[in-house]
Order: structure tokens, then sequence, then C-alpha cells
């Protein structure tokens, strides 16, 4: 499908397999968020230097169940491109957390792990899960790694976003390489059970197996 990216391919993917069973759709908010590289942003060029130049654009797109996937492809593209675009929503999250006093993070870390009980994490907590949830897709897109080494094929990639600690919300990590497109999927069962997810994951690779069918048996109908 022509004007669409595989960015918006998968963020469609992640709300069609939602909508596909019953027991996800109360569970997994509609809210999406996307990681963008924000190096060319930057007044300065970092270079090679180490450093975490990410943003995580929230989109809250008008998925309707009732309508294809191609339908709610464009509509997810659209509203996705405007917000990636808009330099305050890039900034926002990152503005946001250089407010927090550095001990909270690190008290939020502890408690997640159960090394702390404190009140005012819990209450941080309490307030940023209500905003902070659903998806947070991080697509690495395509990189040449080799597929052969020796005598070894490479069959699978493990590709792990950092994820967004004590709040609500589940990574998906994506990157296309050897031939592939990869994804793998963090999960809390506190959020969502073992058995609900990989039904979930299951759900989204039929998704977008019959998305591919389908586009391309038009774009083999307009050659013919």
């Amino acid at each position: 499908m022509r004007g669409v990216t595989v960015n918006s391919v998968l963020l469609t993917a992640l709300l069609a397999a939602k909508y596909a069973g019953p027991t996800l759709a109360d569970v997994i908010p509609d809210t999406l968020h996307v990681a963008v590289n924000l190096r060319d942003k930057l007044p300065e060029d970092p270079g090679r230097g180490c450093g975490f130049y990410v943003g995580m654009v929230p989109i809250q797109p008008r998925f309707n169940p009732k309508k294809n996937f191609g339908h709610n492809l464009r509509t997810i593209h659209s509203e996705a491109a405007r917000k990636i675009r808009d330099d305050k929503e890039l900034f926002k999250g990152i503005i946001s957390a250089e407010a927090i006093d550095p001990g909270l993070l690190d008290a939020l870390d502890f408690e997640s792990y159960g090394m702390l009980e404190n009140p005012t994490t819990k209450k941080f907590r309490k307030i940023m899960s209500k905003r902070s949830r659903g998806f947070a897709l991080t697509n690495l897109g395509r990189h040449d790694f080799p597929e052969q080494f020796g005598d070894l094929t490479v069959r699978k990639v493990i590709f792990l976003a950092p994820t967004p600690g004590p709040f609500k919300i589940l990574p998906a990590s994506v990157l296309t390489a050897c031939g592939c497109l990869h994804a793998t999927f963090l999960y809390r069962e506190s959020i969502l059970p073992t058995t609900g997810m990989k039904d979930y994951v299951n759900t989204i690779e039929h998704s977008l197996r019959d998305f591919i069918a389908v586009d391309s048996h038009v774009k083999e109908g307009m050659r013919s």
C-alpha cells in the first residue's frame, strides 16, 4: 500500500489484534507510544557519543474495529505522521522527565523490584499509571547484519528496547535483519497474563500476514 510506512502497519496490527480478541479489548488501551530518533533535532550533533537521544510520542488513533485493516492503517498513519513532525510532542516526555527528582526515579526502580516501600513513590506511580498505558513501539528499521557466520546461520534476532520501568506500558521491539522482521514483546503478568499475551502476539502475526497477502494480491492484480 502506497503512502504508508512499516511503522504505521505495525501500529495498526497492535490495535487490530486487540479488537480481534474479546478478552484483550478491556486490558489494552488504544493509546500507542512510538519511539523517535531525536539526534537530527538536536542543536549540536552528538556524533557517535553514547546517549539516550530518543523521544516517546503518544498516539491516540481513531481505530474502528468495524472497518478493514487498510482503512484503519491510513487513519493511524495520518495521526502518527502529524505527531512525529511536531517538535513539542517529540520533546514533551524528555522535558517532563527532567523535571522529576532523580531520587524519585531511582526509588521507583527499587520499588518495582520489591526492594523499597515508600508512600511518595506509590502515589506517583498511581498517578502516572493512569496516564502512561498502552503499547510502546520501538522500530529500529532495516539493518544489514551478516546472516552467515561460518557454518552458523542466523535465524532469529532478539532486540530489546529500554522498558519504561514502573508504568503500565507494554514494549514492542522490532528490528528487520537477515531477511526477516523480528519482534520481541515484553509484558507483565499484572497487566496481561502469559496466556493472553501469547494469544495477542499470535493474532498480531496473523493480522500482518493477512494484510501482506491482501496487499500483494492487489499489487499483482494492478500489474496484470
